[in-house]
C-alpha cells in the first residue's frame, strides 16, 4: 500500500472517529418537555451544550494543528509535498464536518493540485479528494463545480480502467 493511500484512509478514520455523525442530536424539546420535567429538560439542554462546544472546540484544535503541521511541511520540504496533500484533504474532512464548503472546497482544491503534481494528471489518487470535493460543492449548491467535478471523475477513471471495466458503472451512473 501506498503512503499516500494510509494516510487518506487514516484522515477518513479519524473524522470519522473524531466527529460522530450528527444524526445524535438531543431529541426534540417538545419530546423533552411531555416525558421529563422542566428542570431535567434544561439540564440536558446544558450537557448538549457542553458536549457540542466540546466538539467544536476539538474540530477548531484538529484545524489549527493541521494547518501548523502544513506551514511546517511547506517550509521543509516545499509546497508539493506529498504529505501536505493528506494535511490538507484532512483539513477539509473537518471544515466539511462542521458545514464550512467554501473552507473545505478550498483545503481540497489544494490537496487535488498535490495530488496531480506528485502522481501525475491521471492517478488513481485523486478520486477520493474529487468524491469529497462533489459533497462539498453540492452541499454549497455549486452546480457548475459540481458538473466539472462529475466529468473530472469519469476522465480519470477512463485513464485507469478499459471501457469494459466494471468499476467504471458506479461512476457512470453518477454522470
Amino acid at each position: 500500500m501506498r503512503p499516500g493511500l494510509f494516510h487518506i484512509g487514516l484522515a477518513l478514520f479519524l473524522a470519522w472517529a473524531v466527529f460522530p455523525a450528527q444524526s445524535q442530536q438531543a431529541p426534540p424539546a417538545e419530546a423533552t418537555a411531555t416525558e421529563a420535567p422542566p428542570a431535567e429538560s434544561t439540564a440536558a439542554e446544558e450537557t448538549s451544550a457542553e458536549a457540542t462546544a466540546a466538539a467544536t472546540a476539538r474540530r477548531e484544535q484538529s484545524i489549527a494543528r493541521y494547518e501548523r503541521q502544513i506551514r511546517e511541511r511547506e517550509a521543509e520540504h516545499g509546497v508539493y509535498d506529498p504529505a501536505t496533500g493528506e494535511y490538507l484533504l484532512s483539513v477539509g474532512l473537518v471544515h466539511q464536518q462542521e458545514g464550512n464548503h467554501s473552507e473545505a472546497v478550498q483545503a481540497f482544491n489544494r490537496a487535488l493540485q498535490i495530488k496531480r503534481v506528485n502522481e501525475g494528471l491521471h492517478g488513481a489518487g485523486q478520486v477520493i479528494i474529487l468524491e469529497q470535493l462533489l459533497k462539498s460543492n453540492i452541499a454549497a449548491a455549486a452546480w457548475e463545480e459540481v458538473d466539472r467535478n462529475y466529468h473530472q471523475l469519469l476522465w480519470v477513471h477512463k485513464r485507469n480502467y478499459d471501457l469494459g471495466d466494471p468499476r467504471l458503472l458506479p461512476v457512470i451512473d453518477m454522470v
